[in-house]
């Protein structure tokens, strides 16, 4: 795919420079360090209404298949789960569902444009970054700009599906009343992005009186969860992905806590002491190992019917548990990875084109994934131009597209990536 000019591109540095600290100034609490570790872009990325929607028409398609397949994951035997990257002490909760909630609240779903339109190359539905750069500072990227903003009406949606979330999860826990309830948005204190997410996050659920608080000041013993003052907890929305929660993270609420992963918390959740947001079972969905046995029933034409193979044949990759026997170039991933670490590129000769700088999930099975190019565009930024890989997200609201945002980066999209604000144009 060609590289195209934006027009900020134009610019000139220091202007752009003037302008995007200008920005900040008024809005860079939502945006925790921003300026000082060069994450983010100023200028609004143009994207036609058609784009916007073929976005969202991708993304409600996978969702559609997610629903279906999550059917069938629940059933799956121990020995399954484990061959998808599940943690043996996550085997009962992955399992469960709490009634009224959808399995995954807030998620996203990574594509790739191509020229036969989106494809998917991840699924974010444990504990999804980039909330406030989507349905927030989006917004006022566009108003600084004087742009159309495509994610108009999210943050509603954002809000109505949370609040049903909540009330799904206060009565999980026999709570139905709103009197005296604790609803508590919590993140790991060393992480700032994660804790203006929280604090955005708790001011949305202003109707239950939310707070937020580091995981780390949460007590925790076999009877619930507690806030900093003490109080037991009904409601849990987390930054925390499951699989880093373990006792350790917690303060002993009046007596030792014996080291162990999930822990007491999953209990608290299987014995209906605690709600939590997103659901454990939104950590199996995450598993790109799911990818490889949705593509492996899709060729094999079981399970899914003539229109969900459409949609699998439509707007996902060939995913593998095993390297491809087919001559094409291939991607390697961890099937719990995040943030671009321990994945490898590999050419049509399955020789090393590209590897990520960390290797943190070397240990966890791989799946092996079709390569599709990222398109390239060269644009402006605090350092000058640059021609950066472009990678789209969109948000899944409780089974409805959201908002849509854009990293801008290297080949293999890490945490070193810009975040890219779009604007909406006719």
């Amino acid at each position: 795919m060609e590289v195209a000019v934006r027009t900020s591109v134009e610019m000139s540095l220091s202007e752009y420079r003037r302008l995007r600290e200008e920005f900040f100034g008024r809005h860079g609490h939502r945006w925790p360090g921003t300026l000082e570790d060069a994450f983010d872009i100023l200028a609004a990325y143009p994207m036609n209404r058609e784009e916007c929607d073929a976005i969202r028409k991708a993304t409600a398609g996978l969702t559609a298949i997610y629903k279906k397949a999550a059917v069938l994951f629940r059933r799956l035997p121990d020995q399954v789960l484990v061959d998808l990257g599940v943690p043996s002490y996550l085997f009962g909760a992955v399992r469960r569902g709490i009634p009224g909630m959808s399995d995954c609240v807030v998620g996203r779903f990574d594509l790739v444009r191509t020229e036969d339109g989106y494809r998917m190359l991840e699924f974010n539905s444990d504990a999804p970054g980039l909330i406030v750069e989507a349905f927030s500072v989006n917004e006022e990227v566009c108003r600084a700009e004087d742009k159309s903003d495509p994610n108009a009406g999210c943050e509603a949606a954002l809000v109505r599906a949370l609040t049903q979330a909540v009330r799904a999860g206060l009565d999980y826990v026999g709570r139905s009343t709103k009197n005296d309830i604790n609803i508590v948005v919590t993140f790991g204190e060393r992480y700032s992005r994660d804790r203006a997410a929280a604090v955005y996050l708790s001011e949305l659920l202003h109707e239950f009186a939310a707070e937020c608080a580091p995981i780390e000041t949460l007590g925790l013993d076999v009877h619930g969860l507690y806030d900093p003052g003490g109080k037991p907890i009904d409601v849990l929305y987390r930054f925390t992905p499951l699989k880093f929660i373990r006792n350790e993270l917690f303060r002993p609420h009046g007596e030792v806590l014996h080291p162990e992963m999930g822990g007491l918390l999953l209990h608290l959740i299987e014995s209906r002491r605690l709600a939590m947001i997103n659901p454990p079972f939104a950590f199996l969905l995450e598993s790109k190992a799911i990818q490889a046995v949705i593509w492996n029933l899709f060729e094999a034409g079981q399970y899914f019917d003539d229109r969900d193979c459409r949609l699998i044949e439509t707007y996902m990759l060939p995913t593998y548990l095993d390297p491809p026997s087919g001559q094409y170039a291939y991607v390697i991933k961890p099937v719990m990875g995040a943030e671009g670490d321990t994945i490898t590129l590999m050419d049509q000769h399955k020789k090393i084109v590209s590897e990520a700088r960390y290797t943190t999930y070397s240990d966890q099975p791989m799946v092996y994934q079709k390569y599709v190019a990222l398109p390239q565009e060269q644009l402006m930024t605090e350092y000058g131009p640059r021609t950066l890989h472009l990678a789209t997200s969109c948000f899944v609201i409780s089974g409805i597209p959201a908002a849509i945002c854009i990293r801008a980066g290297e080949a293999i999209t890490d945490e070193t990536a810009w975040v890219l604000p779009v604007s909406a144009v006719a």
